[in-house]
């Protein structure tokens, strides 16, 4: 793969100069960066909180079942020590008697197992009970979950009201067509197709911040990015959207040609790219299982 200095590349976008990074940290030209490249603000939704608690809660009940069905294997009794002259002794506790078994490794190892595994399971029928009163006491504050709890009266008025103004981001953005910027998502960024306002919503109602239609240097061309997303290590990933790929030629010859340089230049789906398509869309369920599985956990 031919590698390509991202650095000496400028490309002038209204006049103002425009080079990005696409393989690691992003540097805007003429001006030296500042301050970590991770620096964000924003969290976790409860939304998503609840997700990782039901997960971890899963987790938890499968090794209790392990544990249950290995426990059913192991000796009798309990491991105890007797310590004479200096040393340590290994005894077998079995009802009242007491078995010298020092020199029996294969009994010790066995007794040891069994305490180390019933230590596991009281910790995690501790956890699980925790984790029971998160998910029935915490409250969902998504935008949606919110107005529900508000009179009727309030959910009649315009979302825009609501609406908390987020600090906009200076880069190089997209300048043509913006009469085609007709869809707003929940977070005020303005994006040209409704699949697109889903992605954005998503992103938002997981606290992933991003830039939308930003410039980026692809080889020797610059492209506009639908999401642009910058990780906590200061990598980052690029989500395309081809909506009209089937319907439209030229669109669809544009876009094969996007991912072929792309892919020539060291992006790569599921590395740190998404492709995603009409039908990737239609299910909500689908964008959050492909945030949930490729962005978050390299996001925080």
């Amino acid at each position: 793969m031919k590698k390509v200095d991202f650095c000496t590349l400028v490309i002038y976008v209204n006049k103002k100069p425009c080079a990005w990074l696409i393989d690691g940290t992003r540097v805007k030209a003429a001006r030296p960066a500042r301050g970590p490249a991770c620096q964000r603000k924003g969290g976790m939704t409860v939304q998503n909180i609840k997700r990782f608690v039901e997960h971890v809660k899963m987790d938890h009940e499968e090794r209790l079942q392990d544990i249950r069905i290995q426990m059913k294997s192991l000796p009798p009794g309990d491991l105890i020590f007797a310590r004479k002259n200096q040393k340590y002794y290994c005894v077998q506790k079995l009802n009242d008697q007491r078995f010298g078994i020092t020199r029996d490794q294969q009994l010790v190892q066995g007794l040891a197992l069994k305490r180390y595994l019933q230590e596991e399971r009281d910790a995690l029928q501790d956890n699980l009970k925790i984790l029971d009163k998160v998910l029935k006491d915490c409250q969902n504050t998504s935008f949606d979950d919110i107005m529900q709890s508000l009179p009727p009266g309030f959910r009649q008025l315009p979302r825009e009201y609501y609406r908390l103004k987020k600090k906009k981001k200076k880069y190089c953005k997209n300048p043509y067509y913006p009469e085609h910027l007709i869809y707003r998502t929940n977070g005020g960024e303005l994006v040209r197709s409704k699949s697109e306002q889903s992605i954005g919503n998503a992103l938002e109602d997981y606290g992933i911040e991003y830039t939308y239609d930003e410039g980026i240097i692809v080889g020797t061309r610059c492209y506009y990015a639908d999401f642009f997303i910058t990780c906590r290590d200061g990598t980052q990933i690029i989500w395309e959207h081809f909506g009209l790929i089937d319907s439209d030629k030229d669109y669809r010859e544009h876009a094969l040609k996007r991912m072929k340089d792309c892919r020539e230049h060291g992006c790569y789906q599921w590395k740190n790219l998404i492709y995603t398509f009409e039908e990737d869309v239609r299910s909500l369920e689908i964008i959050r299982q492909i945030i949930e599985e490729f962005v978050l956990p390299r996001y925080w």
